[in-house]
Protein backbone atom coordinates (compact mmCIF):
# COMPACT_ATOMS: atom_id res chain seq x y z
CA UNK A 1 0.00 0.00 0.00
CA UNK A 2 1.16 3.36 -1.13
CA UNK A 3 0.86 5.67 1.45
CA UNK A 4 -0.28 9.82 1.41
CA UNK A 5 0.90 11.46 3.87
CA UNK A 6 -0.14 14.78 4.79
CA UNK A 7 2.14 17.28 7.27
CA UNK A 8 1.23 19.82 9.44
CA UNK A 9 3.26 21.87 11.82
CA UNK A 10 0.42 22.40 14.76
CA UNK A 11 -2.74 19.98 14.90
CA UNK A 12 -5.50 19.37 17.39
CA UNK A 13 -4.98 15.48 17.18
CA UNK A 14 -3.57 14.08 14.20
CA UNK A 15 -6.98 11.51 14.80
CA UNK A 16 -9.28 13.92 14.71
CA UNK A 17 -7.99 14.58 10.97
CA UNK A 18 -8.35 10.88 10.77
CA UNK A 19 -11.76 10.87 12.14
CA UNK A 20 -12.30 13.85 9.46
CA UNK A 21 -11.27 11.93 7.06
CA UNK A 22 -13.12 8.55 7.93
CA UNK A 23 -16.39 11.08 7.60
CA UNK A 24 -15.57 12.42 4.21
CA UNK A 25 -15.20 8.98 3.24
CA UNK A 26 -11.32 9.14 2.28
CA UNK A 27 -10.06 5.76 1.14
CA UNK A 28 -7.35 3.40 3.46
CA UNK A 29 -3.78 4.67 3.01
CA UNK A 30 -4.17 8.24 4.32
CA UNK A 31 -1.13 8.83 6.99
CA UNK A 32 -1.76 12.27 9.18
CA UNK A 33 1.68 13.65 10.72
CA UNK A 34 2.01 16.76 13.41
CA UNK A 35 5.01 18.06 14.74
CA UNK A 36 3.02 19.04 17.66
CA UNK A 37 -0.29 18.42 18.91
CA UNK A 38 -2.37 20.99 21.11
CA UNK A 39 -5.16 18.79 22.14
CA UNK A 40 -4.16 14.95 22.01
CA UNK A 41 -6.61 12.56 23.80
CA UNK A 42 -6.28 8.99 25.21
CA UNK A 43 -7.94 6.85 27.70
CA UNK A 44 -10.60 7.86 29.70
CA UNK A 45 -10.49 11.02 28.21
CA UNK A 46 -7.13 12.16 29.26
CA UNK A 47 -5.68 14.63 27.60
CA UNK A 48 -2.45 16.33 26.77
CA UNK A 49 -0.14 18.64 24.33
CA UNK A 50 2.36 16.83 22.33
CA UNK A 51 5.24 19.59 22.04
CA UNK A 52 7.64 19.48 19.14
CA UNK A 53 10.38 17.17 19.19
CA UNK A 54 8.28 14.03 19.12
CA UNK A 55 6.17 11.52 15.97
CA UNK A 56 2.94 12.23 15.88
CA UNK A 57 1.11 10.58 13.51
CA UNK A 58 -2.16 8.42 12.82
CA UNK A 59 -3.31 6.38 10.14
CA UNK A 60 -5.89 5.50 8.27
CA UNK A 61 -6.41 1.80 7.63
CA UNK A 62 -9.97 -0.33 6.26
CA UNK A 63 -8.88 -3.90 6.86
CA UNK A 64 -12.07 -6.22 6.54
CA UNK A 65 -11.94 -8.00 9.64
CA UNK A 66 -14.94 -9.73 11.63
CA UNK A 67 -15.57 -8.12 14.95
CA UNK A 68 -14.66 -11.21 16.75
CA UNK A 69 -10.72 -10.53 15.75
CA UNK A 70 -10.64 -6.70 16.51
CA UNK A 71 -8.72 -7.73 19.91
CA UNK A 72 -6.14 -9.53 17.76
CA UNK A 73 -5.56 -7.35 15.40
CA UNK A 74 -5.11 -4.89 18.12
CA UNK A 75 -2.46 -6.83 19.32
CA UNK A 76 -1.16 -7.70 16.04
CA UNK A 77 -0.37 -4.05 15.46
CA UNK A 78 1.69 -3.41 18.36
CA UNK A 79 3.77 -6.31 17.88
CA UNK A 80 4.51 -4.82 14.35
CA UNK A 81 4.89 -1.29 16.15
CA UNK A 82 7.60 -2.42 18.70
CA UNK A 83 9.16 -4.08 15.98
CA UNK A 84 9.89 -1.52 13.79
CA UNK A 85 10.68 0.73 16.38
CA UNK A 86 13.16 -1.53 18.15
CA UNK A 87 14.82 -1.34 14.56
CA UNK A 88 15.33 2.50 16.00
CA UNK A 89 15.65 2.55 19.13
CA UNK A 90 17.01 -1.49 20.48
CA UNK A 91 17.16 -0.53 23.70
CA UNK A 92 13.08 -0.37 24.03
CA UNK A 93 11.93 -2.96 26.59
CA UNK A 94 9.14 -5.08 25.75
CA UNK A 95 5.97 -3.15 26.60
CA UNK A 96 3.40 -0.59 25.36
CA UNK A 97 4.52 2.33 27.43
CA UNK A 98 8.64 2.80 28.23
CA UNK A 99 9.55 5.90 30.22
CA UNK A 100 12.31 7.78 29.76
CA UNK A 101 12.44 10.06 31.95
CA UNK A 102 9.39 12.76 32.57
CA UNK A 103 7.63 11.05 29.10
CA UNK A 104 6.80 7.89 27.29
CA UNK A 105 9.10 6.95 24.20
CA UNK A 106 6.04 5.32 22.55
CA UNK A 107 2.27 4.42 22.80
CA UNK A 108 -0.50 3.50 20.73
CA UNK A 109 -4.04 3.80 20.75
CA UNK A 110 -6.77 2.45 18.39
CA UNK A 111 -10.34 3.89 17.21
CA UNK A 112 -12.60 1.08 15.96
CA UNK A 113 -15.77 1.70 13.76
CA UNK A 114 -18.51 -1.25 12.71
CA UNK A 115 -20.48 -0.27 9.74
CA UNK A 116 -22.66 -2.98 7.83
CA UNK A 117 -21.23 -4.20 4.79
CA UNK A 118 -24.19 -5.69 2.64
CA UNK A 119 -24.20 -9.06 1.77
CA UNK A 120 -20.45 -9.66 4.27
CA UNK A 121 -21.29 -8.97 7.95
CA UNK A 122 -19.71 -5.99 9.27
CA UNK A 123 -16.79 -4.63 7.91
CA UNK A 124 -14.13 -2.50 10.11
CA UNK A 125 -13.38 0.95 8.10
CA UNK A 126 -10.40 1.60 10.13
Amino acid sequence: MQFRVQSFETVTSTNDLIKRAIEEGEPEGLAVRGLRQTAGYGRQGRAWESPIGGMYQSFLLRPEVPPAQLPTLSLLVGLAVRRAVAVLVPELEDRQHTAQGRGAIGSQAYHFQLRPNPGRGHRFPG
